[in-house]
């Protein structure tokens, strides 16, 4: 989703476990094989004109951290804190929101 517009984004990359998923028109992809106890995701999420971010999910028994790694102006990557504006969970659902970058070229 665009983060300014809320509109989806088509065509985003999302790498997860070593494969590649891409969202469809609607900005949506799916990953099926997640099965059993899973104690870290990593997400990296791309699109051109939009900010490159990584989101890193950790789980124990007792909670679940989400942990975001987004590019400044520079092009390096630095800790965004928990309560970024880079995801939402809704029920089973991982929803990405990406910023537009001002000067994508």
């Amino acid at each position: 989703m665009d983060e300014l517009t809320n509109e989806p984004i088509s065509n985003a990359k999302i790498l997860f476990e070593g494969r590649e998923f891409t969202s469809d028109n609607n900005g949506y992809f799916e990953i099926e094989y997640l099965t059993g106890f899973c104690p870290e995701e990593l997400y990296i999420v791309t699109k051109p004109s939009y900010r490159d971010f990584e989101l890193l999910i950790e789980r124990t028994k007792e909670s679940v951290s989400y942990i975001v790694y987004e590019r400044n102006d520079d092009l390096e990557y630095g800790y965004s804190n928990s309560k970024s504006n880079s995801y939402k969970v809704r029920n089973d659902t991982l929803f990405f929101y990406m910023e537009p970058l001002k000067n994508p070229y």
